[in-house]
């Protein structure tokens, strides 16, 4: 996959590929300390679900305590997609992420 830049990526219909979404920091600590820069702060990710238009093929999706991982396939050359991420943290908390897929042949 190419990414373009944060959360935008292009894909060729024909590839299948994995996207995840990081909810941790860059760095991957998830302390809840001073450097701990990431979203969840020390909290894990319990559920995730993912939102995907109809022309997208779900291959599978998994998640791990920070971060949620989807292996799509399809698309439409000349179309872009948005694909949403969807957390339940142990803390109770809920989020929601997109993604950008700009289908061409690379």
């Amino acid at each position: 996959m190419a990414r373009l830049e944060d959360g935008e990526f292009i894909k060729n219909p024909s590839s299948e590929l994995d996207y995840t979404v990081n909810w941790a920091s860059k760095s991957g600590v998830n302390d809840g300390s001073a450097i701990d820069t990431g979203w969840l702060q020390g909290d894990t990710i319990v559920t995730s679900s993912w939102e995907i238009p109809a022309e997208l093929t779900r291959i599978t999706d998994v998640h791990t305590d920070t971060t949620a991982t989807l292996i799509m396939g399809g698309g439409v050359i000349g179309e872009v997609y948005t694909v949403r991420n969807t957390i339940d943290t142990v803390g109770g908390r809920t989020d929601v992420r997109s993604i950008t897929i700009i289908m061409k042949y690379k």
